[in-house]
């Protein structure tokens, strides 16, 4: 794909892991590519090249196979992202939730031991009433217009500034944030990119504003809460239920829409590379690409990932880390799950430092230095709420532990074997009431944990 070379030959730059590691301290630039699902990206095996960035920095670093989110819309998977705590702990779920002050976050962590702090985002951090922007001396936000108001910004409104603020902070030790949401619906990207997976036929049906509203209403049908459509796009939406083909047509639009503006996104990080390699950061900077959630492109009757239940095209998530002080880390693939809660109890780990009281991640460190994991076979759980007329239901739920995942939503539960059936598609319920029983119980004692 184009541009790709040009970011090969940025990445080659960057040095060998030192065979004797510095100790820090590290900087470190967290990189979060809003609604990208693991599976749609080139690092993870997919079959479009949506995601060239990612796998060049893949091929230098380290992949986790089974990233999770905490949730499956971003204000939680922020929260915990940002305190390494669980939504059912630090208390967010719905819009009018806020962090409160309990938990210190990362970047309240790194600047109070001296470091310059800055987020450049889509959306949610520059919120002051959420409570994300804890931490950071510097909040840029960025939004788009689109039909239903002001929505999420772009990597491409994110990156010019945060490489300005880079470069004026480049001698000092510093926590980064980069935040862009071109993968979130509507799929709005430059038209080059929005085209770019589309099969060029001048007959093709391509996507278009009315899809958004198509998929939302779908959404509502589902039993999502989407106040103010109006009657015939619910009327639409049951009728599609009824019909597979048209669930089959609009999935494929949509997905082609949604991997070309991930695309775009994606091909903001070549000048974050070249901003590395002039400012010489590879050697002493942490790398971190990921995503809060991913999205839903027709899987399992739905689209979109708000207040939909918890199967892996919603939960799962890229996570490429590169660590300048790890040995032999070069396209090293890690299979143990792990959750966002585990990133913050990571960092504070590789800084050097004790994770605050309260931290309910563990640390991946020793998962890429070639040692056991303490804890290693705990599961890995999610949560999230439905809500509508005034009032929040806490009954979207997922526990992983191994290649084994309990879905429960509302009085509906499932068990799969995501080893043989890593879509999601068969239901073991049945088959394995008993490991259905332990899988559950150890869920419910791992979610009133503190």
């Amino acid at each position: 794909m184009r541009g790709s070379g040009l970011i090969l030959v940025l990445l080659s730059a960057l040095p060998a892991a030192a065979a004797a590691p510095r100790q820090g301290p590290w900087n470190v630039i967290l990189v979060i590519e809003d609604t990208v699902r693991a599976d749609h990206t080139t690092p993870y095996g997919y079959a479009r090249d949506t995601t060239p960035a990612m796998a060049e920095l893949a091929r230098k670093g380290a992949v986790f196979e089974a990233a999770l989110a905490q949730s499956n819309w971003t204000f939680p998977a922020l929260a915990s992202m940002f305190t390494g705590q669980r939504p059912a702990t630090h208390g967010v779920f719905v819009p009018s939730d806020r962090l409160g002050p309990a938990q210190p976050t990362l970047a309240e962590l790194f600047r109070e031991r001296g470091f310059q702090t800055a987020a450049f985002t889509a959306g949610f951090i520059d919120t002051r009433s959420m409570g994300l922007d804890r931490g950071f001396d510097y909040v840029a936000g960025f939004h788009r217009p689109w039909d239903r108001g002001q929505g999420l910004g772009s990597m491409g409104q994110a990156m010019p500034p945060a490489l300005r603020w880079l470069e004026s902070k480049s001698s000092s030790t510093f926590f980064l944030l980069i935040h862009g949401a071109d993968a979130h619906y509507p799929y709005d990207c430059p038209r080059d990119y929005f085209l770019r997976f589309i099969p060029p036929n001048p007959d093709a049906d391509l996507p278009g504003p009315g899809d958004v509203a198509l998929l939302q209403a779908f959404d509502l049908a589902a039993g999502v809460d989407w106040r103010g459509m109006p009657p015939e796009f619910i009327r639409t939406a049951e009728a599609m239920k009824k019909k597979p083909e048209d669930m089959a047509r609009l999935s494929a639009r949509l997905s082609a829409r949604y991997d070309g503006c991930m695309s775009y996104g994606d091909s903001r990080l070549s000048a974050l590379y070249a901003a590395m390699t002039r400012l010489r950061l590879w050697g002493n900077t942490i790398l971190i690409a990921t995503a809060d959630h991913g999205e839903a492109l027709g899987e399992h009757g739905g689209f979109g990932h708000y207040q939909r239940p918890m199967y892996d095209e919603v939960l799962r998530v890229p996570l490429v880390v590169w660590h300048p002080g790890v040995p032999g880390l070069a396209g090293r693939r890690v299979r143990e799950p792990v959750e966002e809660i585990d990133l913050l109890p990571t960092l504070m780990d590789w800084e050097g430092w004790h994770s605050p009281p309260g931290t309910q991640g563990r640390s991946f460190r020793s998962l890429l230095e070639g040692a056991p994991r303490p804890g290693a076979g705990a599961g890995r759980y999610a949560q999230a709420a439905r809500h509508g007329t005034g009032k929040k239901v806490l009954d979207l739920e997922a526990f992983r532990s191994g290649d084994w995942k309990v879905i429960r939503q509302g009085s509906r539960w499932e068990l799969f074997d995501l080893a043989a059936d890593p879509g999601e598609s068969r239901s073991q319920l049945d088959r394995e009431p008993e490991r259905f029983m332990q899988l559950a119980a150890e869920m419910m004692r791992l979610k009133t944990r503190p």
